[in-house]
C-alpha cells in the first residue's frame, strides 16, 4: 500500500509542479499583453475553486492561488462572460452600430450582447437550438465558439483563419470558407440537408472529445512524465 502511494506521488507531485509553471507562464502572457494595451486586470488565478491565499497589488489586480491546480485564468475588467462586448476591440462598437443600421428593423436579424443581458446561459441555449453555427472570423486564435458548437453536435461554417484551421476538418465536421458568398452557400446546403448536418455534427462532437477536452492535455502530461521516468 505504501509503495503504491509512493508511486502515485512520484507521478502526481512532478505533474502538479510542472503544470503550475506552465499555467503561470501561459497566463502571464495574457496578463502582460493586457497591461501593455492599457486594459485593467481584475484577477490573475493559478488554479480553480476555493482560494488558498491571495493578495491585491497596487493596480487592483487580485493574485490568487486556488485549491485545484489544474489550470488558471486572467480576468480582464468588464470581461464578465463569453458574450461581452470586447473591451480591447476599439472598432467593436463602430461595427455593431453599422450592423444595427444595416439591419434597419429587419425582423429576422437579432443583435444580442451582454448589453441586453445575454450571458453564458443564453449563448449556450442559442448554440443548442441552432441548426448551423456560423463563425465568419477575419482573424482568430482558438475559437471557443467553434468548439462549443461542435461539442453540441452542430455543424460549423467558419472562416479559414487562425486556430479554426485546427478545429474544423473541412467537409467532415463543418466547412471552412473565405468569403460571405461561400458562407451563405454552405449554410443553405446544410439547412437543406439535415442528414448531412447531423453527420457533421456528430463528427464535430467526436473531434472535441478526442482533442479539446481538459483530459487531453492531462493525458499528454502524464505520458510525458512516464517517458521521462522510464528513461
Amino acid at each position: 500500500m505504501l509503495q503504491a502511494l509512493q508511486g502515485v506521488g512520484t507521478y502526481i507531485v512532478p505533474f502538479v509542479v510542472v503544470l503550475t509553471i506552465v499555467v503561470f507562464v501561459h497566463e502571464l502572457g495574457h496578463f502582460l499583453v493586457g497591461r501593455w494595451c492599457g486594459i485593467k486586470v481584475d484577477a490573475f488565478s493559478i488554479g480553480f475553486g476555493p482560494e488558498l491565499f491571495a493578495f491585491t497589488d497596487g493596480k487592483g489586480t487580485r493574485w490568487r492561488f486556488a485549491a485545484l491546480p489544474l489550470g488558471g485564468y486572467v480576468k480582464f475588467h468588464g470581461d464578465a462572460n463569453g458574450a461581452s462586448m470586447a473591451d480591447d476591440d476599439p472598432e467593436g462598437w463602430h461595427y455593431y452600430e453599422k450592423t444595427f443600421n444595416y439591419a434597419d428593423g429587419d425582423p429576422d436579424i437579432f443583435l444580442l450582447s451582454n448589453q441586453q443581458g445575454v450571458g453564458n446561459v443564453e449563448v449556450s441555449a442559442f448554440q443548442a437550438m441552432a441548426d448551423v453555427v456560423l463563425q465568419k472570423s477575419l482573424r482568430e486564435g482558438f475559437g471557443l465558439t467553434v468548439t462549443e458548437a461542435m461539442w453540441k453536435r452542430k455543424p460549423v461554417v467558419a472562416g479559414a483563419v487562425g486556430g479554426i484551421l485546427l478545429q474544423v476538418d473541412d467537409g467532415v465536421n463543418g466547412f471552412l470558407i473565405d468569403d460571405i458568398g461561400e458562407a451563405a452557400e454552405k449554410v443553405s446546403m446544410l439547412l437543406d440537408s439535415p442528414a448531412t448536418a447531423q453527420r457533421m455534427g456528430e463528427a464535430g462532437h467526436d473531434q472535441v472529445r478526442r482533442n479539446f477536452l481538459s483530459t487531453r492535455p492531462l493525458l499528454d502530461y502524464l505520458s510525458f512524465f512516464h517517458i521521462l521516468l522510464r528513461n
